[in-house]
C-alpha cells in the first residue's frame, strides 16, 4: 500500500485541535497507509497505520492500537490517531468487522476478543514492530481493549480506557430492564456509512436525536416495532432485545471479567459521574487497584465529554510516561476526582476515601431526617402507569446532559419526594449511597428508580446519583429492598436540602415495566402498579450517605 503524507489542511486541523485540547506541541508530521489485516476466519479488517515523520535514525515513541466501529475519517481519526501520530507515535487504527471496509458482519461486542488477538499477531509480523505497544480509546473503543485484555498479549505495556465497559451484556440488561439507548445507538451505527452528508449521521445522530426512534421506543410490542423500523439493518438487536437472562450463552463473548483478574500493566481509567458505564469503571478500579498501577479520573461529565476529550492532555501524559518512556510521572495522585457542589478537583491516594455512614430516614409528610422514626406506622404510596411513564430527566445515560434541574419530578403524582430541612453545615459524601426501602406493590411486576438530588436555596433541584432496578416478581412483599446508588463525590452546601426521589420507572432511559407476566419486549398489555413504602415505626426506610471523615 502507498503511504500518504499529511496534507496542509489536515495539518492545520490537527494543530488547532491540539491547541484547543491543551496538548503539548507537535513533534512533526505523519504519513497514513491503508492496510488489510487478515483474521483467523479468512476475512480481513480495514485499517490505517499512522507513522510519524522522524529524522533518520529516530524511532517512533511507540505503537498504539485503536480498534473500533466508528470509522477512520478525519472526524474520528483526529482524537483516535492523528494527534498521537503528530506527537511521535505510530498508531494502528482498525475498523471492527462489518464496518468501514472491514469484512464480515458487525455483531456488537461478540467478536472483538479473537479479532483483537489477530490484529496483534499481524502487528508482530510488520517491519516496524518493536515488541512493545499500548492501547487507547473510549466507549466501544474502550470495550475492545477489555476484550483484548481477556488474554493480555505479553508485549502490551499500558492501556488508556475511557468510559469503556468490560461486560457489554450488563449494559443491555444489567438493571433487569432493557436499556433503550441500545436502540438509538444501533440507529447511529446502522446509518453511519450512508452516502452523502447529514447532520443526523454518525455520532451527531445521537446528539441531534431522531424523533422516529422515540416513537419506536414508545410503541408496543417493543421488539416488533424495532424490527419494523430497522428492517434488515441492526439485526444484532433481534436476539438480545427479547432475552433478558445475561447468563445465556449468547452473552458470554461480551463478558470479560477475566480481564480484570489478568491485567498487570499500568492502566488509566477515565469516566464521569453521569456516564452509564460509571459502575463498571469503578468496579474495574476496585478489582485491579491493589495489583497494578492504576490512574483513575472521574469528572463532572456525561458520556460524550468523558470519552477523553475533556482530559486528553492527561491521557497523552500517561501514554508518554508508560509507552513513550518520557520521564517521571506527571500525575501527583493516583485518583483525581471532581467534587460537584464544591465545584473543584481533588487528588486522592485511593477511592473511595475514608467515610462514615450517616442514615437519613424517610418520614411521614415526605420529610427526610437523621432522627429515626418512632411510634405509629406510616406509609406513602404512588402508582406507576406504563401508559404515562415517569420521564427521564438527566442522569447517567449515553446521551444526556448529566446533571440537570429535575424539579419537575416533584410535581408528578407517580413519584415520592422526601426533603430534608436546610442543612446547617456543609456535608460531603464520597462513594455509594445505599437506599433501604420497606416496599410492596399490588402487582409483582414492578421497577424501582431512586435518585439522590440537592435542592438549592432557590428551591431548584439538581440530580446527584441514582439507581434503577427491576424487582424479582417472585420476591416476598413488604420486605426490604436494598440498593446501592452510583458512586458520587458531592458537597451539599450549607442552606441546601437533601432530596430522595422514588419512582417506578425512568422512560426512555429504560423500557417500561408493563405490569404483566409477558415478555416485556413482546407484550402489549399495560397494567398500572401501586407502590407502597413503609417509613415509620420498626420498618423504617432510609438512605445511607457515606460522609467524608
Amino acid at each position: 500500500m502507498v503511504s500518504q503524507r499529511r496534507s496542509k489542511a489536515r495539518g492545520l486541523v490537527d494543530r488547532l485541535g491540539g491547541w484547543y485540547l491543551g496538548l503539548r506541541p507537535e513533534s512533526g508530521s505523519y504519513t497514513v497507509e491503508a492496510v488489510k489485516i487478515p483474521l483467523r476466519d479468512g476475512i480481513s479488517l480495514a485499517g490505517d497505520v499512522y507513522t510519524p515523520c522522524l529524522d533518520r535514525g529516530r524511532e517512533a515513541c511507540g505503537t498504539i492500537l485503536v480498534h473500533g466501529p466508528y470509522g477512520r475519517t478525519l472526524l474520528t481519526a483526529i482524537t483516535d490517531a492523528s494527534l498521537l501520530a503528530a506527537r511521535g507515535y505510530r498508531v494502528v487504527l482498525v475498523s471492527c468487522r462489518g464496518t468501514f471496509g472491514s469484512g464480515g458482519t458487525f455483531d456488537p461486542a461478540r467478536a472483538e476478543a479473537n479479532d483483537g488477538q489477530d490484529i496483534v499477531e499481524w502487528m508482530r509480523g510488520q517491519p516496524w514492530w518493536t515488541g512493545r505497544f499500548g492501547t487507547y480509546g473510549a466507549s466501544y473503543l474502550g470495550y475492545t481493549q477489555w476484550a483484548l485484555l481477556r488474554d493480555p498479549p505479553p508485549e502490551l505495556v499500558t492501556a488508556s480506557i475511557a468510559v469503556g465497559p468490560h461486560d457489554y451484556s450488563t449494559h443491555y440488561w444489567g438493571t433487569g430492564s432493557f436499556r433503550l439507548d441500545r436502540i438509538s445507538w444501533s440507529d447511529m451505527v446502522a446509518h453511519q456509512e450512508d452516502e452523502g452528508w447529514s447532520p443526523k449521521r454518525g455520532p451527531l445522530r445521537l446528539v441531534v436525536g431522531n424523533s422516529k426512534i422515540k416513537d419506536v421506543m414508545r410503541d408496543l410490542p417493543l421488539a416488533p416495532a424495532v424490527k419494523s423500523y430497522f428492517g434488515t439493518k441492526a439485526e444484532w438487536l433481534d436476539y438480545p432485545i427479547t432475552h433478558s437472562d445475561i447468563t445465556d450463552e449468547y452473552y458470554k463473548p461480551m463478558q470479560h471479567n477475566m480481564a480484570l483478574e489478568r491485567l498487570s500493566v499500568p492502566i488509566l481509567l477515565t469516566t464521569g459521574w453521569f456516564d452509564p458505564f460509571l459502575v463498571q469503571t469503578m468496579d474495574q478500579y476496585a478489582s485491579i487497584s491493589e495489583r497494578t498501577n492504576v490512574g483513575l479520573t472521574v469528572g463532572p461529565w456525561s458520556h460524550l465529554p468523558a470519552s477523553g476529550i475533556s482530559n486528553l492532555g492527561e491521557i497523552f501524559d500517561w501514554i508518554d510516561e508508560h509507552l513513550g518512556q518520557k520521564g517521571n510521572s506527571s500525575r501527583p495522585d493516583a485518583v483525581r476526582i471532581y467534587v460537584t457542589g464544591a465545584e473543584e478537583w481533588r487528588g486522592m491516594k485511593k477511592w473511595p476515601p475514608e467515610t462514615k455512614p450517616q442514615d437519613w430516614f424517610l418520614h411521614a409528610g415526605q420529610r427526610l431526617d437523621t432522627n429515626e422514626p418512632a411510634g405509629e406506622l406510616h406509609y406513602s404510596s404512588f402508582t406507576f402507569d406504563p401508559s404515562d411513564p415517569t420521564p427521564t430527566i438527566g442522569g447517567p445515560h449515553l446521551v444526556s446532559k448529566g446533571r440537570v434541574e429535575d424539579s419537575a419530578l416533584a410535581s408528578r403524582s407517580d413519584v415520592l419526594v422526601f426533603d430534608s430541612a436546610p442543612l446547617q453545615d456543609d456535608l460531603e459524601i464520597f462513594g455509594k449511597p445505599i437506599i433501604t426501602l420497606h416496599h410492596k406493590s399490588d402487582l409483582p411486576y414492578a421497577d424501582l428508580w431512586v435518585r439522590l438530588s440537592e435542592v438549592d436555596r432557590k428551591g431548584k433541584s439538581h440530580n446527584i446519583t441514582e439507581i434503577y432496578r427491576r424487582l424479582d416478581p417472585k420476591r416476598a412483599q413488604n420486605k426490604v429492598v436494598k440498593l446501592s446508588l452510583y458512586d458520587t463525590a458531592h458537597r451539599f452546601c450549607k442552606g441546601t436540602k437533601i432530596r430522595v426521589i422514588v419512582a417506578g420507572g425512568s422512560f426512555p432511559a429504560f423500557a417500561r415495566n408493563l405490569g404483566t407476566a409477558e415478555n416485556q419486549s413482546l407484550g402489549d398489555r399495560l397494567q398500572a402498579v401501586k407502590h407502597t413504602i413503609c417509613h415509620d415505626g420498626s420498618s423504617n426506610s432510609r438512605i445511607m450517605l457515606p460522609v467524608r471523615c
